[in-house]
């Protein structure tokens, strides 16, 4: 009865355990470790953020790129940095995970001064964008209109070619007059 305890209490032990792993990973993101609460309130969503900023596979797939990677010279900088980290090529150094996002990520909207002034760059560059897209804009409209000026007062036979509205068979170059007989 004591052993069977034991086994018991052992199995209960690990399976609360288990439960406990399985409630973090419905509850944190596994790559930055924010909460599903923060992530819900302050960003894009916890699902949408898990699917498009910090899918675990993605992270998976980019460790095993750069395991495989062959030769080693293809590698970029930020990819020799990381390969460097994850698997120093001294004996004596630890592994670091230091490069992953921790409690970090881009659509977190920040409360604080510094997410405010970010807020504000980029909305000041937002309007300078449309203020230059208006005057390209306006530009394009104007050479559209000098350009229609042009073709206006050029005749189309300067050219040896028909108008394209209204085409009669006298206008037609020789040849084209040719093969619409032909067709008829």
């Amino acid at each position: 009865a004591i052993i069977t305890g034991i086994v018991i209490d052992a199995f209960s032990g690990l399976r609360d355990e288990k439960e406990a792993a399985d409630q973090d990973l419905q509850t944190k993101c596994f790559v930055c470790n924010l909460d599903r609460f923060t992530l819900d309130q302050k960003g894009q969503g916890f699902d949408k953020h898990i699917q498009t900023e910090h899918n675990p596979r993605w992270y998976l797939f980019f460790l095993l790129h750069l395991y495989n990677a062959r030769p080693r010279s293809k590698l970029t900088g930020q990819e020799m940095h990381v390969l460097r980290k994850v698997w120093p090529e001294e004996q004596g150094q630890k592994r670091s995970f230091a490069w992953l996002p921790r409690e970090k990520t881009v659509s977190l909207v920040d409360d604080g001064e510094e997410g405010q002034r970010a807020a504000s760059e980029v909305h000041d560059q937002l309007a300078a964008m449309a203020e230059q897209l208006q005057t390209l804009t306006q530009a394009a409209g104007e050479e559209r209109k000098t350009l229609q000026a042009i073709l206006s007062t050029v005749a189309p036979s300067t050219f040896g070619v028909a108008s394209t509205f209204g085409r009669s068979n006298k206008q037609l170059h020789p040849t084209e007059a040719g093969i619409m007989a032909s067709r008829r």
